[in-house]
């Protein structure tokens, strides 16, 4: 059966300043989090789409390649040169 009605959590910015990780978590699970002002809705609680974790670098290494002269005098003009 298709859920027709979801959870939603609204708390001004002083409770959304002291229960954070609460709120994260709330997220997190599929509920909808939003931080208010007045009575006036500001911002939603969303998680981000896709992998989550560490990030790490270094998957380019050694694919990208950069000229000998890449920091050279005139090289480093000529870039200056189009940003006066």
């Amino acid at each position: 059966m298709k859920e027709l009605f979801h959870a939603m959590v609204i708390v001004n910015i002083d409770q959304a300043k002291s229960q954070l990780s609460d709120l994260l978590e709330l997220s997190l699970g599929g509920e909808e989090v939003i931080i208010a002002k007045d009575d006036t809705s500001l911002v939603m609680l969303q998680p981000v789409p896709g992998k989550t974790g560490i990030r790490r670098g270094g998957q380019h290494r050694g694919k990208v390649l950069q000229s000998e002269d890449w920091n050279s005098a005139g090289v480093n003009k000529e870039i200056e040169s189009t940003f006066l």
